[in-house]
């Protein structure tokens, strides 16, 4: 039986190499599907860097507009606590926000969310 199957592929495997346009065909059936599969992960890998420097650059600069919030009211918990509320109304994708104040060796929490 296992005579038999060796025999079989390797006079398949001389018919391929007699003939070129089969064994072209073969390289075809293999190369294309391959190719698009890396180019579809390299696609997918791209377009999660750049979701991922998107949300790190809203991330940055809405701290550094809520830091200049901050600056102009003077630090005050109460403005600070209603505009947070009213940014997590306005954006349902915050599910986090703390605003802390250090003071020595201590972090203490201002407001949040």
């Amino acid at each position: 039986m296992i005579r038999y199957l060796i025999n079989a592929v390797h006079t398949g495997t001389q018919y391929v190499f007699r003939h070129p346009q089969l064994l072209m065909t073969l390289v075809i059936m293999v190369v294309i599907p391959v190719a698009f599969l890396v180019s579809g992960q390299q696609f997918l890998n791209a377009a999660r860097d750049n979701q991922e420097r998107l949300e790190k650059d809203r991330i940055g600069m809405m701290h550094d507009l809520f830091a200049s919030y901050m600056r102009s009211t003077n630090f005050d918990a109460v403005h600070i606590q209603s505009e947070i509320e009213s940014l997590a109304l306005l954006n349902p994708d915050i599910t986090k926000f703390r605003v802390a104040h250090e003071e020595g060796n201590d972090v203490r929490i201002i407001a949040s969310l």
